[in-house]
């Protein structure tokens, strides 16, 4: 039964959520771990932050506040840092007070968006790759495979895990002028050899 349930799951989600479940399965993930993010709800960010803190061995049950699609990718990763450092993160109703501070923010935020002139500058984000490979403990330097961006706020991936082997997809993303851009660099973690 939960692999029908799993394989209609799997028929709405979209190729960028689809490549998460790929990625955790790539990456040693049972299909019982992969069912808690494999969910057209979340998306591809948000399974790549829930994919990230079940590959790195986090309480489940610290890990289900998580678990929520109404956290943005970033209250996301700061709990996935959070569970990684062994912190105990409270319950979601704790987070209450984020909540009520960030909606007069997006208000005021969406307001200057609407009254942003139309510039007639067409944003754009060129990677120098679209995929690339990298040893165990190498650094993965982000910025360094920008190749062209135009105007805006360019928010750069988080933190890469080099430690171990694996695949990881570093998303970055382009805010200009009312529009978001978003290009996705697979990363493959290669063991060193000795």
């Amino acid at each position: 039964m939960s692999e029908l349930i799993m394989s209609r799951r799997m028929q709405r989600l979209d190729p960028l959520q689809e490549e998460q479940v790929r990625l955790g399965r790539a990456n040693g993930l049972t299909k019982k771990d992969v069912r808690e993010y494999a969910h057209p709800k979340f998306n591809y960010m948000q399974m790549q932050e829930i994919r990230l803190a079940i590959e790195n061995e986090t309480d489940a049950r610290e890990r289900r506040v998580m678990l929520d699609p109404a956290l943005s990718v970033e209250e996301m990763r700061r709990m996935r840092l959070a569970l990684e450092r062994g912190e105990c993160l409270k319950e979601k109703k704790d987070l209450l007070w984020m909540y009520i501070l960030a909606v007069p923010v997006l208000m005021t935020a969406g307001f200057f968006a609407a009254c942003w002139e139309n510039t007639g500058i067409v944003p754009h984000l060129d990677l120098t790759d679209t995929e690339t490979v990298l040893k165990e403990g190498d650094v993965f330097d982000a910025a360094s495979y920008v190749r062209d961006v135009s105007e805006g706020t360019l928010l750069l991936p988080q933190y890469i895990h080099t430690e171990k082997a694996g695949h990881f997809a570093a998303v970055y993303r382009l805010q200009s002028h009312n529009t978001e851009l978003v290009r996705t660099l697979e990363i493959t973690v290669e063991k060193k050899k000795k």
